[in-house]
């Protein structure tokens, strides 16, 4: 070779080198588009380059188009077999694009390559966790921290945490956390995820000094704002709650579609029906997926299994002891086989409990989706051929609204878990009755409105009440007083019905509340509101959490249970019916606070609802001051109970069952 071929060679290599310093100079920059195209005029002049065609694939995974990366990423691995680096980014974006497999075979061919590479061991345990394999993912990440000679950052911290989260390991989350505050102490977003993580565990005033720490550092932090109204309320705070309600619905009413809250918390706040179904809208975009991603839709509907039995499936994280499985139990066996075939999709935990193998009995197929992927789990649905897929979580702790967002069914439905809309176009339905849903209320539902003739709430006639009844003594109540009773939840009280209750007190002599025992802070803050009210505090009695059948036969202690508002008592209405106990009630004026109204309405006791908080107020003091009414009540709970529609499951069964058969000639 002469000189003046070895000075071509020389400047073209110049050239070469020049054009992948200033491509990789523009990715610095976050000059992305000029980063690809200098890429890929370097790769003109030297295509073997293996390090510029995975950075290739590295910006245009960065643009927003993973299928373009994943060329550039083959070919850089192709060149460079040993490199894994490129193998494990190749993974991460087969992840992105839905193909699992490929994904954990890229990633753990990283590992393999070099067992010591941290960021490979970090991407196979996300590509795990998005598998379903929580506790695999967990080893990786732990592994990819052991290996790496330099602590972890907040970024992998914060997914450590949310997957000890996810495997309910609250006190490792806990520790995660704080690690990710020390870190970004001005971090809003990292406070409001300790709160989170301290909520789970049951830490209730440290979950809510953790999230106003969150809204103090960002005062327009809509997430945090909600907890700190929430947990004000289960924490039966309520000075200054109705300022802190007033800031959040500002919030709410400017952000609402950039960061959109939680639509739960919503049911127990002064929003409108019309601010409460678009909230719901906004949360619900998370979960749409595109259309050619669907596995059901108006274009790729897949027809029945058969022409004869119709395919219901349950899905539900609470198949254990939880409210809602002490509803659908006996709905679950009373299911007509000749016409429909049952399936429950479980998302949540064994137990161990009776009732979580009662109810597994009562399916004809029961498959545990809990450890799968989203993506997955909807397969599986979609392969089963379900043609109803009924949600019993709607949008509440532990749902995966993402399954039900890739349409594993053609038709599916909003029932019994959550009193609301779900805001979505991939709900079809929602169960309701005449007075949860009147058909007043379908402008603020995206379901379809669907109107059993009598209450919507499922019930157990199976429900076992314990033969043991404790004394009054037992249960640290007075044995001659009238017992005013309410075992709702500490969130749902709130100062305007417990000021009614402390005047309730005043006015009958002797009397007491007997409230649920939830925790130590909403205990002290209840006293101290009755000390405010003139009320001995003694005169609070609560309620220690116990088993199902003994709660139940402890309610035989009390005289009359008081509703709430905004958001009744739900199984704690049916519980006390099924007990025996009077339920009083103060009608709503949307799906949460009119529970209670339907259920005794369903009991033949419309006697025992009222429209306003005055005459609430006036029935309570007369109930309590005449006897023979309200034994008179009790014992035409006790008579009729199995005559009435509310318990009368096998009737509700059928009713449901018609509605599932119209919807299958409606919809397919």
């Amino acid at each position: 070779m002469n000189r003046h071929q070895r000075r071509q060679l020389a400047s073209r290599a110049k050239v070469r080198n020049d054009l992948v310093s200033l491509a990789e100079h523009c990715l610095r920059a976050g000059k992305l588009e000029d980063a690809e195209l200098t890429f890929r005029q370097a790769l003109k002049e030297d295509p073997d380059n293996a390090s510029a065609w995975h950075s290739l694939g590295l910006v245009c995974n960065r643009l927003g188009r993973p299928a373009d990366a994943v060329g550039p990423l083959q070919k850089a691995i192709n060149l460079s077999p040993e490199t894994p680096a490129a193998h494990t980014n190749l993974g991460i974006i087969l992840l992105a694009l839905g193909d699992h497999q490929a994904a954990l075979t890229a990633c753990t061919k990283a590992i393999q390559l070099d067992p010591n590479f941290s960021l490979g061991h970090r991407n196979l345990g996300t590509v795990l966790a998005e598998q379903g394999r929580k506790d695999e993912a967990l080893a990786a990440y732990h592994r990819a921290i052991a290996v790496d000679p330099n602590p972890p950052d907040a970024s992998f911290l914060s997914s450590i945490a949310g997957l000890l989260q996810e495997l309910k390991k609250f006190d490792e989350a806990i520790i995660a956390r704080k690690m990710i505050v020390m870190i970004e102490p001005t971090s809003a977003e990292a406070f409001y995820h300790l709160g989170e993580a301290l909520y789970n565990a049951k830490s209730y005033p440290e979950a809510f000094d953790a999230f106003k720490k969150a809204l103090d550092l960002d005062g327009t932090y809509t997430k945090a704002a909600v907890e700190i109204c929430i947990r004000r309320r289960y924490l039966c705070d309520w000075d200054g709650l109705e300022n802190d309600d007033a800031r959040l619905l500002q919030l709410i009413r400017n952000e609402s579609v950039n960061r959109p809250p939680h639509p739960f918390p919503m049911l127990m706040l002064p929003t409108s029906e019309e601010e409460r179904l678009q909230i719901a809208r906004n949360w619900s975009k998370q979960f749409n997926v595109p259309a050619n991603q669907l596995f059901c839709s108006p274009t790729r509907q897949r027809p029945r299994a058969n022409a004869g039995r119709i395919r219901v499936g349950y899905l539900s994280a609470d198949y254990s002891n939880h409210a809602t499985t002490y509803l659908v139990a006996e709905l679950l066996e009373l299911h007509d086989r000749d016409r429909f075939e049952i399936f429950g999709y479980s998302i949540g935990p064994d137990d161990g409990s009776d009732i979580r193998k009662r109810v597994v009995r009562a399916f004809d197929t029961f498959v545990d989706l809990q450890d799968l992927s989203d993506y997955d789990a909807a397969k599986k649905i979609y392969d089963d051929q379900v043609d109803i897929l009924v949600d019993l979580k709607g949008h509440t702790r532990w749902a995966r609204t993402h399954i039900l967002g890739m349409r594993p069914a053609p038709i599916q439905v909003n029932f019994v878990g959550y009193p609301g809309t779900m805001g979505s176009d991939f709900i079809d339905y929602v169960i309701g009755d005449p007075i949860v849903t009147p058909a007043s209320c379908q402008p603020y539902y995206s379901e379809k409105l669907v109107q059993l003739p009598h209450a919507y709430q499922p019930n157990d006639t199976k429900r076992a009440i314990s033969p043991h009844t404790p004394t009054r003594s037992d249960c640290g109540l007075p044995e001659e007083a009238f017992v005013f009773c309410c075992f709702n939840d500490s969130y749902k009280l709130s100062r305007t019905f417990f000021s009614t209750w402390m005047r309730l007190l005043a006015s009958v002599p002797g009397s007491v509340l007997w409230l649920l025992d939830v925790n130590e802070a909403p205990r002290e803050n209840l006293r101290r509101e009755a000390i405010a009210h003139g009320i001995d505090p003694r005169r609070l009695v609560f309620a220690p959490k116990v088993s199902v059948p003994d709660h139940l036969a402890r309610h035989h202690l009390a005289d009359l249970f008081l509703d709430t508002l905004p958001y009744n008592a739900h199984t704690t209405a049916s519980d006390a019916l099924w007990a025996g106990l009077p339920v009083l009630t103060c009608m709503g004026g949307e799906f949460p606070g009119r529970v209670a109204a339907s259920l005794l309405t369903a009991m033949g006791l419309s006697e025992l609802i009222t429209q306003s908080l005055e005459d609430y107020e006036l029935l309570a003091r007369s109930l309590a001051g005449d006897k023979p009414r309200l034994d008179r009540i009790k014992k035409q709970l006790i008579e009729t109970r199995l005559s009435m529609p509310l318990f009368d499951t096998k009737t509700y069964t059928t009713d449901l069952e018609e509605a599932y058969v119209h919807m299958v000639k409606e919809k397919l």
